[in-house]
């Protein structure tokens, strides 16, 4: 224990370096290998990164002033290499040598920076490499700008583009981390209490479960990875089943000493403990392990990780458990403990189960079956709005832009021509 004490600060500095990092890159769910894959990576060779974010409010029309002062005031950042504004393309058709009429203008530009009502307008930005770097702090920034130039409060603002896409997503899953843990954490405890009757055995169960999830967070720091969307599921996994083994554990250890009273059950315990906890965290690693057969990195990563936390969480709970159990659980079991295993079979439960198994079993078969015809019905998404409740910000703000702009996804095309072709660039 003294030891686990000495080594805590150094996988807590890893798991908070974990938690500090985040990879909120698109491109990390696109599949390598792939021919799109290679065309798009062939495209960003070419022409530059394409990520955009478009920003408009309430009121920001052609003739807002505030359009423009803002355009500068980005242009003045690192952050983007380009802001296209209604105004300024509008301006640039009509002036430009072979210009084009007003009315013409206007209507070429509608649904792409005009709405359909030739008023309402946005503004572009083309993210430079520094903005994709951070995209949260990029959106941060962007909202700092609007406010201190145009007077514009962040919850006025709408915005949208794959850069503020990757920025919901990365704060929606930091307050997952921060947020909902904290709260389960605190549930399981009490449940952990209430049923093992014990709050000397809860203590041991949290602190080995809590344990385990810095280790499996602080393998990810050393070994360079990060954490993505996908990634926010690890913590609670691993917390979950190095629960369920050090509960397992701790009724072994209740069932001995309900038995024997030669101070050896902590040793007795393991023995028993050992073979069913280590062939569960085996084959459960192995079906995590399997993941890395995917060509999706995040996807990968997650799988490796998972199962490299369920080896590394197993390691500790038996190093820790025994130790824990030795120092400081009662050596016999006193009034008012629960029943050991042993008499699990007075229960009505149970009975009721052993009495009719055929008909239990056939029940089970019968919802196996049932069950796993819902398997043909499972559908893929990557579309943003299944990964957002209808009620969030960033679904509200695409829906007011595609019906005040225009459609918010952006297509580029290349065209290529053969060497061959006698066609001059202009035709």
């Amino acid at each position: 224990l003294f030891g686990f004490l000495l080594l805590a600060p150094f996988f807590a500095w890893g798991a908070l370096r974990t938690l500090r990092t985040t990879s909120d890159d698109p491109r990390q769910w696109l599949p390598s290998g792939f021919a799109e894959t290679e065309a798009y990576d062939r495209f960003l060779e070419d022409f530059g990164v394409d990520e955009l974010a478009i920003i408009s409010w309430q009121g920001c029309t052609l003739t807002d002033p505030r359009v423009e002062r803002l355009a500068i005031a980005f242009e003045q950042t690192q952050l983007f290499t380009q802001v296209l504004t209604g105004p300024r393309v509008l301006r640039q058709l009509v002036t430009s040598s072979g210009g084009v009429p007003p009315r013409v203008a206007l209507e070429r530009l509608k649904s792409v920076l005009i709405g359909a009502d030739g008023r309402t307008t946005c503004l572009v930005l083309v993210m430079s490499p520094q903005g994709t770097v951070d995209r949260s702090s990029t959106v941060a920034r962007i909202h700092d700008i609007a406010q201190t130039t145009a007077g514009l409060d962040p919850s006025a603002l709408r915005l949208a583009g794959p850069t503020v896409d990757a920025a919901a997503i990365n704060a929606e899953s930091q307050r997952m981390l921060f947020q909902l843990a904290g709260i389960s954490a605190a549930i399981s405890f009490c449940i952990a209490a209430y049923q093992l009757r014990s709050l000397r055995y809860a203590v041991m169960v949290f602190a080995a479960a809590l344990y385990c999830t810095i280790v499996a967070l602080a393998v990810v720091f050393l070994t360079g990875g990060r954490m993505n969307l996908l990634m926010t599921m690890l913590p609670p996994l691993i917390y979950v089943l190095s629960t369920a083994s050090a509960v397992h554990i701790i009724n072994y250890f209740k069932d001995v000493i309900a038995h024997k009273t030669d101070g050896a059950a902590a040793a007795r315990a393991v023995s028993h403990a050992w073979s069913p906890c280590f062939f569960s965290a085996i084959t459960t690693a192995i079906g995590f392990g399997s993941l890395a057969t995917s060509r999706i990195d995040s996807i990968q990563a997650f799988g490796l990780y998972a199962a490299a936390g369920v080896l590394a969480g197993l390691c500790v709970l038996f190093l820790m458990m025994p130790a824990m159990l030795q120092l400081a659980a009662p050596k016999s079991a006193g009034p008012g403990m629960p029943p050991s295993i042993g008499t699990a079979g007075d229960s009505s439960l149970v009975k009721l189960l052993l009495g009719r198994p055929t008909l239990f079993a056939s029940a089970c078969a019968l919802l196996m079956v049932v069950g796993g015809a819902g398997l043909f019905r499972l559908q893929s998404t990557v579309r943003l709005q299944a990964r957002f409740l209808p009620d969030s910000k960033i679904i509200q703000d695409y829906q007011w832009l595609e019906e005040s702009i225009g459609p918010m996804v952006p297509l580029e095309i290349v065209l290529a021509f053969g060497k061959e072709n006698a066609d001059s660039l202009l035709e």
